[in-house]
């Protein structure tokens, strides 16, 4: 499935996907009309200094909830570390000391193959001067055992790291294997793809290799470029198409009775006249 992002109201990044596993898309839960679901990315703007998901109807206010930071940029947590009680239970009123957590930088996107152990992700980048100006320390690359190439794909420069398969640890399906970087233009912000693998991946050639071409693929599919009048026309026509759905569901829920606090939101869209594209 192809998507595509609107990203501070200047570039485009288009790429495709699993038709699950991505985050900020529109969540239209019944029905469509032809058998088409609306495929939506909201608009990623910046407010402030934070970026947020730009909501269906731009008149309203925008919330805590619409903030995306935590996609594109490093957040850090202070967390505490409990001690243990004789039975061997955290102890919430022993507190042996507090670390810091990094939060941000979740993937946009992540699928994984639990079986082999294996996963894609899409990730996103703030300014990282180290990135942008791809220099690495290769000293640090040298010391974890990743090497490093560039390569032009499509339109695209990508910087890419490549690492020994490592151990698989029982916390985390995978670990990163190869890592596909380039600049989203001059914003400021990276666009990573990393295929995940482990030594466990290796015995499964056959599943191993499917994976790793579709993870090629998605790195050729990757587009970059400036937002256009037409992208514009395209993304307005599914927003209405969006909002017109939204309605539609909300007059269904009401008419039946079946109507909750969950549709609270209701009470907006049920004022609004039916919604055209154009």
């Amino acid at each position: 499935m192809t998507r595509s992002i609107k990203l501070l109201g200047k570039y485009r990044i288009t790429h495709q996907w699993l038709p699950y596993g991505c985050e900020l898309e529109s969540d239209i839960n019944f029905p469509e009309a032809a058998g088409v679901k609306p495929t939506y990315f909201r608009p990623i703007i910046e407010v402030d200094g934070s970026l947020y998901s730009e909501r269906f109807l731009k008149e309203e206010k925008l919330t805590k909830y619409d903030k995306v930071d935590q996609f594109f940029k490093s957040i850090k947590e202070t967390r505490p570390i409990y001690g243990r009680k004789p039975n061997g239970a955290l102890d919430t009123d022993n507190i042996i000391r507090e670390e810091i957590v990094e939060v941000g930088y979740k993937p946009m996107c992540v699928t994984a193959w639990k079986g082999i152990r294996a996963s894609v992700s899409l990730n996103f980048y703030d300014r990282q001067p180290f990135m942008l100006s791809k220099e690495f320390d290769a000293a640090k690359l040298a010391e974890l055992n990743i090497t490093q190439r560039g390569e032009v794909i499509g339109q695209n420069a990508w910087i890419i790291h490549e690492r020994e398969l490592q151990i698989p640890t029982p916390n985390f399906v995978s670990t990163g294997y190869k890592y596909y970087y380039t600049n989203i233009l001059d914003s400021g912000y990276v666009l990573q793809l990393v295929l995940g693998a482990t030594q466990e991946t290796i015995k499964h050639p056959e599943a191993f290799a499917a994976i790793e071409r579709a993870f090629r693929r998605l790195v050729e599919k990757i587009e970059i470029a400036p937002w256009t009048e037409e992208d514009e026309r395209k993304q307005e026509n599914m927003r209405l198409v969006v909002i017109e759905r939204i309605r539609q569901k909300c007059i269904e829920v009401t008419q039946n009775g079946k109507r909750h606090k969950a549709y609270s939101y209701c009470d907006t869209y049920l004022n609004l006249e039916p919604a055209v594209a154009k």
